[in-house]
């Protein structure tokens, strides 16, 4: 829909009207009791969904709309704008979940790429060893090597989790920058659109290599 809800959803040259497909969608929203669930949340911020630079201007408006019911605010869990480089669109992650049981754990995956760091492989040859001490080890060995497995479940989530920091603080800061030169514009300030590509081909090198590690990503069956 190329309508805005609001003057908080366009920038630059075009303005926001109340027009008829604006009162029409009103209309249906307090028919069916529905509203859109980001807007609720962020009453007052300038993230756009779609950004081009025209004549060297940087134009920007948000006419997407996440609308839901509003009796299923209490399920969603989070709602927010991911930008990326291949597209004048920002990618919705909306995160909704009906469950009221509560989740157990799930299934843990083993990084086999921790083989590879040494220091790891060091870490758990040490375990084993001060675990061999245990009475355990020759009394009951299926439960000392239960523990044994939970111990290394636990090490390795910690390393794993410790080497995957960087990454995502690397596409965090991103995203950011993406968003402060988005706000500068939406203030009238003056923006080097320059930087702007720069911050965009950025993001189009982390989907690059996001992308060719997908292609390369292979699920061995069970068994082999």
């Amino acid at each position: 829909m190329n309508t805005s809800m609001s003057k908080l959803d366009r920038c630059g040259k075009t303005q926001h009207t109340e027009d008829k497909s604006y009162k029409t969608i009103n209309q249906l929203c307090e028919n069916f009791n529905i509203y859109d669930i980001w807007r609720a949340r962020n009453p007052t911020s300038r993230i756009f969904s779609w950004r081009r630079v025209v004549q060297n201007n940087l134009i920007q408006s948000r006419l997407d709309f996440i609308f839901i019911p509003k009796s299923f605010s209490v399920f969603v869990k989070n709602v927010y704008y991911k930008h990326n480089a291949f597209s004048d669109y920002s990618f919705v992650n909306l995160n909704i979940d009906f469950s009221e049981i509560e989740r157990g754990p799930g299934l843990w995956i083993f990084n086999n790429k921790l083989l590879d760091d040494e220091e790891f492989v060091n870490k758990i040859n040490r375990l084993i060893e001060t675990e061999k001490q245990c009475p355990l080890y020759d009394e009951e060995p299926l439960v000392w090597y239960d523990n044994l497995k939970y111990k290394i479940k636990q090490l390795a989530k910690v390393i794993a989790q410790d080497k995957s920091v960087p990454k995502n603080r690397n596409i965090l800061k991103i995203q950011r920058e993406f968003e402060k030169i988005s706000l500068a514009v939406t203030n009238n300030e003056i923006v080097d659109l320059n930087k702007f590509e720069e911050v965009k081909l950025k993001l189009k090198c982390h989907e690059e290599k996001t992308f060719v590690k997908a292609q390369f990503c292979v699920l061995k069956p069970i068994g082999q």
